[in-house]
């Protein structure tokens, strides 16, 4: 690393305090320095320059000037640092370092859950930032049904986030985006993109300092944008590709008492090992569900931690049951396609959760028929919209002919025209 670097990163580091186990920038020392810096580059090769423009006690007003353009961007002269907004900027946001500066060039975001956006926006406004600077994106696969599109527009439009634009992806391939739906918010400001880019490069030395708590709510913000609660591997898991991030949320786990997290592809997980899953799930429900933003993703983890191991498409095999009385599972399993194994452990999760009782009544190896019982019935018409939806996506997709073998075509055609007054 060369000498002029080092120093940087140590000057950032000099302008880093702990409160309580949480980082305050004070930002203000680093923005003269840099405005410093910008001046005497300017004098030798040239460029932008950056003005201190206007301040007060809170904020610090940079003008950048340079090849006729001129832009003001204000930042705050101390900050702390969330660790909420910095799991959900890690895991979700947009934190390639431009090679040419050698910052990251915007500070942005992309998720479809309207909680998680709004927690990343709201803090952009705590930091004095004019949301309505922020460039926002509808980026959509072909595929995506336009009530999806018009929902998410309108819950951006709801947290203030009014100048949208929208950028399709013509693709039909599914492995190509066909089916996505994200909303990108991007923000432009490069003074306080450069302090952040310091916060990105020096993260190990941040957590190294920081508490507890601080790291449980960091994986909580993490966890809310690149979660998931694997219910049928009983499994709580953080998703990620990049290298520094899985030694960076390993090693949090590890250091925060979670007991032999488990890597595995792009994913670190907890509670794959029975021995230790109370206790990891007991930290997890202590320390971080609390603070997950997204409302969908906290109810999928109580529903697993609870014991409730039923997933959104499950219902779509509860209704085989519900249309088909004389179904055992080795016909179950036949319909869709599925190992018998499975189907045998998908009916034995309905029966846990009571949905269907087992009446011993079928014949030769397969000697239970599962019925609906009456909270089955109650549950399969509060989640009808979904079981809907399910069926709609497969029609239109075309994945039916993956899920249903040519002879039970009819199967999946009931299905699809079943309606709720009929159950």
């Amino acid at each position: 690393m060369k000498t002029n670097q080092k120093l940087q990163i140590e000057d950032f580091k000099n302008n880093l305090n702990f409160t309580n186990g949480y980082p305050i920038i004070n930002s203000e020392r680093i923005i003269r320095s840099l405005v410093n810096q910008k001046k005497q580059r300017q004098r030798k090769q040239g460029g932008n320059v950056w003005n201190i423009i206007s301040e007060n006690e809170d904020i610090i007003e940079i003008e950048s000037q340079g090849k006729g353009n001129k832009f003001s961007n204000i930042v705050p002269k101390e900050f702390t640092l969330d660790p909420v907004f910095l799991g959900l900027w890690i895991g979700d946001g947009l934190t390639s370092i431009d090679k040419r500066s050698k910052i990251i060039k915007h500070i942005g975001f992309g998720n479809n859950d309207i909680e998680n956006i709004k927690y990343f926006v709201d803090y952009l406004k705590s930091l004095n930032q004019d949301i309505n600077k922020c460039d926002i994106r509808i980026q959509y696969g072909n595929l995506v049904l336009e009530s999806r599109i018009k929902d998410l527009k309108e819950n951006l439009i709801k947290v203030g986030l009014n100048k949208i634009k929208f950028k399709p992806n013509k693709t039909n391939n599914l492995s190509e985006g066909a089916n996505g739906l994200t909303a990108i918010i991007r923000l432009a400001n490069t003074p306080l993109s450069t302090i952040l880019t310091k916060v990105f490069e020096n993260f190990d030395f941040i957590l190294r300092k920081s508490s507890k708590e601080f790291k449980f709510r960091f994986l909580a913000g993490f966890f809310s944008a690149e979660g998931t609660a694997d219910k049928r591997s009983n499994k709580l898991q953080w998703g990620m590709t990049d290298q520094k991030e899985i030694n960076l949320v390993l090693n949090i786990i590890k250091d925060l008492n979670f007991k032999n997290p488990k890597f595995y592809i792009n994913f670190v997980s907890i509670g794959y090992n029975r021995s230790n899953r109370e206790s990891d799930f007991n930290i997890f429900s202590k320390n971080i569900l609390t603070f997950i933003p997204s409302h969908k993703k906290k109810e999928e983890v109580e529903g697993l931690i609870k014991g409730n191991r039923i997933r959104e498409h499950d219902i779509l095999y509860f209704s085989s049951f519900l249309l088909f009385p004389n179904l055992t599972i080795n016909r179950f399993a036949n319909c869709f396609r599925i190992h018998p194994s499975n189907a045998s452990a998908t009916a034995a999760e309905f029966v846990k959760q009571k949905l269907l009782s087992r009446d011993g009544t079928g014949q030769g190896s397969d000697p239970f028929l599962h019925l609906p019982t009456e909270k089955g019935l109650r549950w399969f018409k509060e989640n009808f919209d979904s079981f809907r939806d399910i069926t709609q996506e497969l029609d239109r997709l075309g994945h039916y002919k993956k899920c249903f073998k040519k002879e039970n075509i009819e199967i999946f055609n009931t299905l699809k025209n079943l309606k709720v007054s009929s159950c």
